[in-house]
């Protein structure tokens, strides 16, 4: 009979005991209570969206829906060789390998045609267009995206002066548009009652013109100019900083959704393979990283949403999407591995025997796990023990552990592994995207082997010795995690530290109304509270706690039987909690289909022994409402009948608004939905004084011939 009482374990399961027992750590993360690689957030390549589409793309716009707006240029037939003649085009890309779609410059699609166009934006509903006619006079038009009907014209700026060449347009979700000059930044902000008249948002004193514009989602500003980058806090005129490039030729700028700035590398040594090219990520350093997940030259650099950046590279002719993923990172050698370093393990004996290590975990194919472990009866320092040369650290899981499976690795300490201190360190290695993963770390001690309970003459001769622990080690792995199972049975039945496969039957145990398709945390609160919603089970305050522990939502439960009960106080007896349904008073009806009905009993029933609950809260949806369906009937009494409703969030007369509740008074407005209400200080205005070609255009109204 093996005594599993005489071993000893040192477990290391939960985060913290891994940060305590750590001595030193490289390229892992400890952050989700287990060791991995560490990762972190990166652009990867996704796709080529176009390639030599017949014409050169000059500038590229984006929406909120991720649509894509292209300006192109394309040359005349016969004008190839003369300079000036191209013709500006603009397409919209909807993605999903659809077809370019002509959005300008094509019969009827715009009431004005624009002329060499230089730049494009878009927000929300709006297409903005700037062009010249002659190469000194500079033009902003903007479009409705629907039909691209002429909104407004805008040829002056600030103090009635000229509009500059138009050299980039951003807009922000607040509402702002943003036209980059030659040395300066104007704004146009569509809620204020100038609209559309500009603003200076900032100036640049940097020779020769801007290369590109960004805004990102505070507002800031982004202007690369020459080698540099000037950043504009939101708001203000003055630069807040200037970050300055000095590896490469900087070309197109972009701001993600997490304020990660990304910059673009021009071509300068006009040679085809532009693979020594890139994109490059600002650092909290204000240095340029590159991000070799692209490579080649960039002409714009833009930022979509659902986690994408767009690359136009530089001559105009191809357009690839990288798409924003976690993945793992590399180790200072460039390979994905990562290694702990421990703390001594102390047995607190000198000379004991260290017997067996077990490692849970998620071991996913095409990663790899090591083990090494150094005994010492001597206690090293940390730098001692960093310092150590590798040829002495013993190895406990090989690369060839795989065939364990994917949910645990085990082995024997052996090669004489005596002493009273122990060190481990776990090696482990994946890819850029797959990371195993270890949660807990077993270390038992001492040796206790099966092999000692065989005859004397089975230990004698050393080899055989060695080779029939082995063979018998795999048995006893098999019974030793019986017996511990055996041991510390006690877990099975604490509904914290279950494992999730015994919580259905500890609820069967209980008696509890768990379902398979509930999450791990909700039976495990559900099974906690089991003793002391057993003590309510039956009542109103019992089912009023088991619905607001399934759903979060506190309800509202009103008994019929209380209809007819006198308020205590200024209060009725309706509902439990501190909110209170009044009922209507006795005696209102309502008219049915011709016939006249009480209207207690249109809302909350007609039956005696009968209750009503009421939830509200835009998560829960029909299929939570069905579970919670079947809570009820589990827990009301057997001769009652429930009646279960949604309160939903608008004022309904004769029906269950409750004001404070589900419903809320407030002031007069506008409100656009299914229907919409004009208050009484609402007033009804047209804000575009621009004719529209097919639509409303009032002549010294709203529209202005000349």
């Amino acid at each position: 009979m093996i005594c599993i009482q005489e071993i000893k374990c040192e477990w290391i399961n939960t985060g913290a005991l891994l940060e305590e027992f750590m001595e030193g750590v490289e390229n892992l993360d400890l952050g989700q209570g287990d060791l991995r690689l560490s990762s972190a957030y990166s652009y990867l390549f996704e796709e080529v969206l176009f390639e030599n589409p017949g014409f050169t793309i000059e500038d590229i716009a984006i929406d909120e829906c991720g649509f894509l707006y292209l300006l192109g240029t394309e040359k005349l037939a016969g004008t190839e060789n003369l300079p000036g003649t191209e013709k500006s085009l603009i397409f919209k890309y909807t993605g999903n390998s659809a077809a370019l779609k002509p959005a300008g410059n094509c019969p009827e699609a715009f009431p004005l045609r624009p002329g060499k166009i230089s730049a494009i934006g878009v927000d929300e509903d709006t297409l903005y267009v700037a062009d010249t006619l002659d190469g000194s006079s500079f033009r902003l038009h903007a479009f409705t995206k629907s039909d691209y009907q002429l909104r407004w014209t805008l040829s002056k700026g600030p103090a009635g002066k000229d509009l500059e060449k138009i050299l980039g347009i951003k807009c922000d979700k607040k509402g702002n548009i943003y036209i980059l000059e030659v040395k300066r930044v104007l704004s146009i902000n569509k809620q204020s009652p100038l609209y559309p008249e500009p603003a200076i948002s900032c100036e640049i004193n940097e020779p020769g013109e801007p290369k590109a514009l960004e805004v990102d989602k505070e507002g800031k500003r982004y202007v690369l100019a020459g080698n540099r980058v000037y950043i504009f806090r939101e708001g203000e005129t003055g630069v807040e900083r200037k970050i300055d490039i000095e590896n490469f030729s900087p070309s197109g700028i972009a701001a993600d959704s997490w304020k990660e700035i990304f910059v673009g590398e021009a071509d300068k040594t006009g040679n085809e393979n532009q693979n020594e090219n890139t994109i490059h990520k600002l650092g909290p350093d204000d240095r340029f990283y590159p991000l070799w997940s692209y490579r080649g030259s960039c002409k714009k650099l833009l930022s979509g949403p659902e986690g994408r950046l767009y690359v136009l590279d530089e001559k105009g002719k191809k357009l690839t999407s990288l798409i924003r993923k976690k993945i793992n990172l590399r180790a200072s050698d460039g390979s994905f591995r990562g290694t702990y370093l421990s703390k001594p393990v102390d047995s607190q004996e000198n000379g004991i025997v260290w017997h067996r290590l077990l490692i849970n975990g998620d071991f996913v194919k095409g990663t790899q796990t090591e083990f090494f472990y150094y005994v010492s009866d001597e206690k090293l320092s940390q730098a001692e023990i960093k310092a150590l040369d590798p040829g002495r650290w013993k190895i406990g899981i090989s690369k060839t552990s795989a065939v364990q499976g994917d949910k645990k690795r085990d082995a024997l300490f052996l090669d004489n592994a005596e002493g009273r201190y122990l060190w481990f360190k776990i090696v482990l290695s994946g890819t850029e995207e797959l990371s195993p993963a270890v949660k807990s770390i077993a270390i038992f001690y001492p040796r206790v082997s099966y092999i000692d309970y065989l005859p004397a003459i089975y230990r004698e001769e050393p080899h055989s010795k060695d080779l029939l622990e082995r063979f018998l080690s795999i048995f006893e792995s098999i019974i030793f995690e019986i017996d511990y199972t055996i041991e510390h049975i006690d877990r099975v039945f604490d509904a914290d530290f279950a494992p999730p496969e015994f919580l259905s039957w500890l609820a069967s145990w209980l008696s509890v109304p768990v379902e398979e398709g509930w999450t791990e945390e909700k039976r495990r609160l559900f099974i906690r509270h089991a003793v002391s919603l057993y003590k309510k089970r039956g009542t109103r305050e019992g089912l009023s706690e088991s619905i607001e522990l399934f759903t979060g939502v506190k309800p509202l439960i009103v008994e019929n039987f209380r209809i007819n009960l006198p308020c205590k106080g200024d209060r009725p007896l309706s509902c439990s909690g501190e909110d209170a349904i009044f009922f209507p008073p006795e005696g209102t009806k309502v008219k049915i289909d011709g016939k006249e009905e009480n209207l207690v009993n249109i809302l909350f029933g007609a039956e005696r022994f009968a209750f009503s609950v009421f939830l509200q809260g835009s998560g829960i949806t029909p299929a939570i409402l069905k579970q919670v369906g079947r809570i009820i009937d589990e827990q009301k009494p057997v001769h009652t009948c429930c009646n279960l409703k949604m309160l939903e969030p608008w004022f309904y007369l004769d029906m269950h608004t409750y004001l404070g509740i589900n419903t809320t008074l407030t002031k007069p407005e506008f409100i656009l939905g299914k229907t919409a209400v004009i208050g009484r200080n609402t007033v009804l205005h047209d804000g575009e004084k621009a004719g529209q070609v097919e639509r409303h255009s009032r002549v010294e109204i709203d529209t202005v011939l000349s």
